[in-house]
């Protein structure tokens, strides 16, 4: 039965310069596969086209090799080769070919060989590779067989000739080794590690040795002709040792290694090539002090995305803890950029021993195009000093996003939209993505839409609700509908500056309008703030519809509500065509747009002309005219206005030529259009004497005439009205005779069409025939009454 226990992540606190580090809950599964004595130098492991893993192993006891496979459901262990009597296994590598078959290639440290031995129908095939006469044993840490295959089937390996102190290439074909040597200059070869590019051409990273304080990392590799010339891709310190690389599908090479400085404080190092140039060496850990071990057993695979996944062993000794022995695996996500600035890092801890009982060593790791990453380890037992083989895959992925954007380069929300970008991995594809701001009382509130996390990673976040201030932002990653989820760490505030206002609405005068004054009103709509600050207007008056003569402007202009007004100050000219435009202005000086343009024309309104009285009014008698028994006809010619305003006329009968004392005063005459205007004035209710009378125009807009010189009319003799009044008796029919006088008083206006017919007959009778009989005075009396009702 197989045994098996979790592992969460532990946060491991990454103190460096350019990158973020994480911590996000990846589970690992890990188990025993095997209690034998592995070595401290012996293990390797491997993923089939399944995913299923394989273990080459050096059991230390009794010298051979061994292998363990994992078909899914338990591992499986058998012995490799124990022939003879020889020392066999160490430094073993495993890979499998395109039809699943593993080949291991390890040394024969009796004899001085490297081996190869292949399972081929459930047997063991062996060949030797080459024979290396010398085996120092100080020299066997740096004698690791790196093994790696090409998309074609082509295995290859790399390893170091310790008698000539030279680095070797050797490739299977199938049926036998073809061996050459890639670099001998100097002590080259060191530490050595294989890898194929996406055109099937190999490259080999090795150590490039000088003594104990110096040496370099290089990098060779072939151009499908000849091996070129090394690069060097560290020459910081003591540089190269247990490195691992690899290409990712873009053709990026990949190196982690270990480096150890002056004061042989050693660190964990990664660096990549990006547009022709090894990048400047990232640290992801560094050794507390002299002793501690970072970076030894490296070993580095790269996920389908190009993401890095490295685990090594770190120990460190402090008088507080004791001895502490760490097996981690450092997650480095974003790491093709051109430099290291924006990439992040997550580092779990697999194992940790702060008892100074248990060591780890043997280090291998593989990733598949699933992202089935799996790693197997020895765990040395202090007491016995034996290594058990253990293996562990991480049997769920984390989701993990971290923005890149707001950070301190660009933080700023351009207008209402904030920008956020972001860099995420989850193994999955379903994942979703949420964003989140601080309210005042620091609680999470969402912003935005959720974003689906296949999609490109870039969304712009509407800050229009938002007033100005600094707001931190939190992305959330969940792929269960947001039960759980997995928290970035932003890089920085986002900041919401000073909006700037809307823009405000013209009103009035509208397109084209007439004004009739030199000071209009300009009336508009209020523009909005998303800042909720106070608003002032300014305001540009142009003389031509391009806007290109400014002849007035106006700021400061204050105003609220729906509508805002505000009157011109100086008089514009007159008949002349204007275009004016409004903006809004904030308290911190920010502007808004101008509004559309708009165009009206002025008109400086006259007064209308002053009409002129007839001389004499017309009426009955000679001279001056009379009020005896007739209306009073008064005549105006009329007036003229320049703008062709309607006109009424004021009229107003006085008592004096001064007019200090007015009678009567008659409003809103309209004017005749024969250009003579008629009152006609019933002479009821006037005494007898000498009346004065004069007129002014007033036109639509207000404007009015001086008033006309003064005309003059005289009363005399019995008013109309006073027919009857001195009889004090009543007609033949017994009707007042006198019932229609008190409608003309009242009126004391007719029309001209409205004049006197004709018929007269004088109200006391004075005129009337003597001796006419009764029954006739009684017709004439009704006769002339109905005369007067016609008038």
């Amino acid at each position: 039965m197989r045994y098996r226990f979790l592992l969460n992540t532990a946060l491991i606190l990454l103190f460096g310069i350019g990158y973020s580090s994480l911590s996000f809950a990846n589970q690992y599964e890990s188990e025993l596969v095997d209690n034998a004595s592995i070595g401290e130098y012996g293990t390797d492991i491997a993923l089939d086209s399944n995913g299923n893993a394989g273990i080459c192993y050096y059991d230390a006891a009794n010298q051979i090799l061994k292998y363990a496979y994992d078909d899914g459901n338990d591992w499986a262990t058998e012995t490799v080769d124990n022939r003879g009597r020889d020392d066999k296994g160490q430094y073993c590598a495993v890979i499998f070919d395109d039809n699943d078959h593993p080949h291991i290639v390890y040394y024969n440290v009796t004899r001085g060989e490297i081996l190869h031995a292949r399972k081929v129908n459930r047997a063991w095939i062996y060949a030797r590779v080459d024979n290396q006469d010398d085996w120092d044993i100080f020299l066997r840490a740096t004698k690791r067989i790196s093994i790696a295959k090409d998309t074609a089937g082509h295995i290859g390996i790399a390893y170091y000739d310790s008698t000539d102190r030279d680095l070797i290439f050797a490739e299977w074909d199938g049926n036998r080794w073809a061996t050459e040597t890639v670099e001998s200059d100097g002590d080259v070869g060191r530490y050595p590690s294989l890898a194929y590019d996406t055109d099937n051409l190999p490259a080999i990273a090795a150590m490039k040795y000088t003594n104990a304080s110096n040496a370099v990392l290089l990098y060779i590799s072939h151009n499908g002709f000849d091996w070129q010339a090394p690069e060097i891709v560290a020459e910081r310190d003591w540089s190269g040792a247990f490195n691992s690389l690899k290409f990712d599908s873009n053709n990026i090479p990949h190196v982690a290694y270990q480096a150890i400085d002056p004061n042989g404080i050693q660190s964990m190092n990664y660096t990549n090539k990006v547009g022709g140039e090894w990048k400047d060496p990232l640290t992801l850990n560094s050794g507390a002090a002299r002793g501690a071990s970072v970076g030894t057993f490296c070993e580095m695979a790269i996920g389908p995305d190009g993401d890095a996944h490295i685990i090594y062993r770190y120990y460190f000794f402090s008088a507080l803890f004791g001895s502490a022995y760490y097996l981690r695996i450092s997650h480095l996500y974003d790491v093709r950029q051109s430099s290291f600035q924006n990439m992040w890092v997550q580092t779990d801890n697999l194992r940790v021993s702060v008892a100074p009982r248990l060591h780890y060593a043997a280090l291998a790791l593989a990733l598949d195009d699933n992202h089935q990453l799996v790693y197997s380890y020895g765990e040395e037992n202090f007491h016995d000093r034996n290594y058990s083989l253990y293996s562990g895959r991480l049997a769920s992925w984390s989701p993990m996003i971290v923005l890149l954007t707001p950070n301190a380069a660009n933080r700023r929300a351009d207008g209402d939209r904030m920008e956020i970008t972001w860099t995420d991995f989850d193994p999955d594809s379903n994942a979703q993505i949420r964003f989140y701001t601080r309210d005042r009382d620091f609680n999470l509130v969402w912003a935005g839409e959720t974003v689906d996390e296949d999609g490109a990673n870039r969304y712009e976040l509407n800050t229009s609700n938002l007033q100005r201030g600094s707001y931190s932002l939190l992305a959330r990653i969940s792929d269960d509908d947001f039960q759980t989820f997995s928290d970035s760490v932003p890089p920085d505030q986002f900041i919401v500056e000073n909006r700037n206002p809307g823009r405000p609405t013209p009103a009035g005068p509208v397109e084209g309008e007439r004004v009739g004054v030199g000071r209009p009103p300009l009336i508009f709509g209020p523009a909005s703030d998303s800042d909720n600050d106070p608003l002032t207007y300014e305001v540009e008056i142009y003389a031509d519809a391009g806007m290109n003569r400014l002849v007035l402007e106006r700021q400061g202009i204050e105003g609220s509500g729906n509508e805002i007004r505000w009157v011109v100050e100086g008089d514009l000219a007159d008949n002349t065509t204007y275009t004016w435009r409004v903006r809004s202005r904030d308290a911190a000086g920010a502007t808004g747009p101008w509004s559309e343009p708009r165009s009206f024309s002025t008109f400086i309104n006259n007064a209308p002309g002053v009409p002129v009285l007839r001389e004499k009014p017309l009426g009955k008698g000679e001279g001056a005219a009379t009020g005896e028994e007739e209306d009073i006809v008064l005549e105006i010619e009329n007036s003229a206005d320049e703008e062709g305003d309607a006109v009424v006329y004021l009229v107003q009968i006085c008592a004096d030529e001064a007019c200090n004392e007015v009678i009567r005063q008659i409003e809103n005459v309209d004017p005749d259009a024969s250009g003579l205007t008629r009152l006609s004035i019933d002479p009821a209710g006037f005494d007898e004497g000498e009346y004065f009378w004069r007129a002014k125009a007033e036109d639509e807009n207000g404007e009015s005439s001086a008033w006309s010189a003064a005309g003059s009319f005289s009363v005399s003799g019995l008013k109309k009205g006073d027919s009857g009044a001195d009889s004090g008796g009543e007609d033949a029919e017994g009707e007042d005779s006198g019932d229609d006088s008190g409608d003309d008083t009242e009126g004391g206006i007719t029309a001209v069409g409205a004049a006197a017919s004709g018929c007269h007959l004088s109200a006391n009778g004075a005129d009337s025939p003597s001796g006419f009989p009764v029954f006739i005075l009684a017709l004439l009396t009704l006769f002339v009454a109905r005369c007067r009702k016609q008038r």
